[in-house]
Formats: structure tokens, sequence, C-alpha cells
């Protein structure tokens, strides 16, 4: 087992026990706020872990549980709403002052909030970690990679890549006669291909970088494409441990 396997492995079962451990102290903190506030707590306990995946099950009990939240009236002993101006039962007038503070179930929030702290930030140092030092020996992966293609533009991004990316473009107009390469990577190899749709080469450009701090930076290349209306064209971009990518192509 490699070290980044190792690393690997450490952060995965830092976020499994640190997202359990935080699904555990929220249903406590739940059950206990809920029954001090004289709410049903089992139900509401229920919800909050049901709907814990996306925080939705919190949200309902802070803004909707909540606000029916009970206290004992000094006058009658019946329990009233904490938000009512009068006693539901006898009466008499609710003095705020009077109307207790729930602080018993806080200590429980507080671990929920430092477990799902523990938990992302695991997250993360499994992300730097992997960007300081990516993985050898493994293929079709990217790290921070980010692709967006929209009409006759193409954009691919990536922190680390060793994957292969594919966009075919239209040529829907007499005036779309070439293809604007930009491109800058600071280490790997980046092989970019032109072909049409049924594979047939048209250009291949391959810059092979022997260390981390070699780069290499294609500006505004352009690619002649007589081609007529409909054709449709395949750029494919293949990294090989490839850092700080940056690409752009143009149909135009």
């Amino acid at each position: 087992m490699n070290m980044f396997s190792v690393i690997s492995l450490i952060f995965f079962l830092l976020m499994g026990v640190s997202f359990i451990s935080a699904a555990v102290f929220v249903a406590i903190w739940t059950y206990k706020d809920a029954k001090e506030r004289g709410l049903p707590a089992g139900l509401w306990t229920f919800i909050v872990v049901l709907f814990s995946k996306d925080l939705l099950g919190i949200l309902l009990y802070v803004l909707i549980g909540r606000r029916d939240s009970r206290f004992a009236c000094p006058n009658c002993g019946e329990k009233t709403l904490t938000r009512g101006k009068h006693c539901s039962e006898c009466g008499t007038p609710i003095d705020a002052a009077k109307i207790p503070v729930f602080r018993n179930a806080r200590k429980w929030l507080v671990a929920f909030g430092i477990a799902l702290a523990v938990g992302f930030g695991s997250i993360f140092g499994f992300f730097i970690s992997a960007v300081a030092q990516p993985p050898e020996g493994l293929n079709n992966i990217s790290i921070g990679s980010f692709s967006n293609g929209v009409g006759n533009e193409w954009t691919y991004t990536a922190m680390y890549s060793t994957q292969t990316q594919t966009r075919d473009f239209y040529i829907t107009d007499k005036l779309e006669d070439e293809l604007i390469l930009d491109a800058t990577a600071s280490s790997g190899t980046v092989t970019v291909l032109v072909s049409l749709a049924d594979e047939t080469p048209l250009v291949g450009m391959s810059y092979p970088l022997s260390s981390g701090t070699d780069e290499f930076v294609v500006n505004h290349t352009t690619i002649p494409l007589d081609f007529p209306e409909g054709t449709r064209i395949r750029l494919t971009i293949i990294t090989d441990r490839a850092r700080d990518v940056d690409f752009s192509a143009t149909l135009s």
C-alpha cells in the first residue's frame, strides 16, 4: 500500500467516524431539546434523523417545531406556549421574564458542530493532500477539474488530471473555417487531437514535460478547417499527470 492509499484510508475513516458521530449527536440534541420544551421528542428526533443528509430535518425542527415550545405556567402549573401572551389553561398573563431558557441540550449541539467540522475538514484535507501529491499509477482521475462547453466554445481546467476529455463541434456556417486553441500546463503530458467524427485524424499535438518546473504554452494556435456545413469535428484532450491545465477551444 502506497503513501497516498494510507493517507486516503485515514481521511476516509475520519470522515466516516465524524459524520456518524454528528448524526448521533444531533439525534441526542433533538430528543433532549424537544423533551425540555414539551414537544413530541420521539417524533422530532425521527424527522431530524430521517432528513439529516441535507440538514432539512434540523431546519424543520428549528424553524417550525421549536415555535411550539411550552413551559409550566407559574400560576396553574399546566404547560402553555412560550410565545403566547396568556396561559392557555388559566388565562394568566405570561411574564416574559419568567419563561425559562432552554439550555440543557446545548452541549450536544456543540458536539454536533464539532463533529461536522471535523468531517468537512477531513474532506478538505484529503483534497489538499491529493493536490500536493497526486496518486501515481491511477488512471481516469482528475482533481479540481471543470469542463464547460457552450455553442462553439469549450474550456477545460484541472489542478491535476489523467483523464481523456472529448467534445464535438458542428460546422453550421461556411464562415466557420478554423479552430483556435489556447492551452497552458505546468507539468505532465498533454495531447490534443483534432479529428472528424469518424475519428479520421486531422491534427495531433503532444507536449511531453519532464519535470514539475517545465511548462508549455499554446497561444492562439489556429487549425484551418475546410469542410462543408454539417461536418462534425471531434476534439480530444488526453492528459497524463498534468498539473494546472487550462485549455480552451473556439470554432470560428
